[in-house]
Formats: structure tokens, C-alpha cells, sequence
């Protein structure tokens, strides 16, 4: 379920997000409010399209480069626990502060689990 989220700032001074296209700034600013209160959801870029670009009709492969992008400059992980792909904000306690969270029903990343 989408969820209003605050968005500092600093975040459109950030160096770190000046690295990546504007697209996949939109996407990581789209996936705040569709993660849940632990900062995770799960890895499917069809749905991230759907869910963040359905106006913009970004295609899956472009959303799967942006999350690849935005993995590759530590901003999210992508992970995998039992056979199924999720992605966590990094650095999410940092920046948002949820009043009454819900516990994640998404499993956090195992140190041993698959990166990509």
C-alpha cells in the first residue's frame, strides 16, 4: 500500500543521487512511498512501472536499469531470500521517522544471501 513519506531537502543536493539519471531519482523517490515501514519491497520492476510510471509508460527493463543504478551507488540492495527478489532502502532509519511502524512482512537480507 502506498504510503506518504517525507523527502529531506538535502536529497536534491545530494551528490550521491546527482550520479544517477533523473529517472532513476524519480524511481527511488517513487520507491519510498511504495516501501514498507522497514524500508523494503519487493524487487519486481513490472510493478515498480506500473506503480511509479504509469503516466510516463516507463518500461520494465528501464526500471530494472534504474534499480541496478541505484544499487550500483549504495542508495538501495537488492537481495534475494528464498527464491524470491526484494529490494531495501539504505540507510531508511536515517531519514524516515514512522510513528506506530508495522513490522516488515518482507524478510530482511541474509549476509549470505544472493546480491545482483
Amino acid at each position: 500500500m502506498p504510503r506518504i513519506r517525507t523527502i529531506k531537502p538535502e536529497a536534491f543536493i545530494s551528490e550521491t543521487l546527482a550520479r544517477v539519471s533523473v529517472e532513476a531519482e524519480r524511481t527511488f523517490v517513487g520507491l519510498w512511498t511504495q516501501a514498507d515501514d522497514e524500508g523494503r519491497y519487493a524487487d519486481s520492476p513490472a510493478i515498480l512501472a506500473g506503480s511509479l510510471w504509469a503516466v510516463r509508460k516507463r518500461t520494465d527493463a528501464e526500471v530494472d536499469r534504474d534499480l541496478s543504478m541505484l544499487a550500483g551507488e549504495g542508495l538501495i540492495r537488492r537481495y534475494e531470500v528464498a527464491g524470491r527478489r526484494y529490494v531495501m532502502i539504505v540507510n531508511w532509519h536515517e531519514h524516515q521517522k514512522i510513528n506506530r511502524p508495522t513490522p516488515s512482512k518482507i524478510p530482511p537480507p541474509e549476509d549470505a544471501g544472493k546480491l545482483f
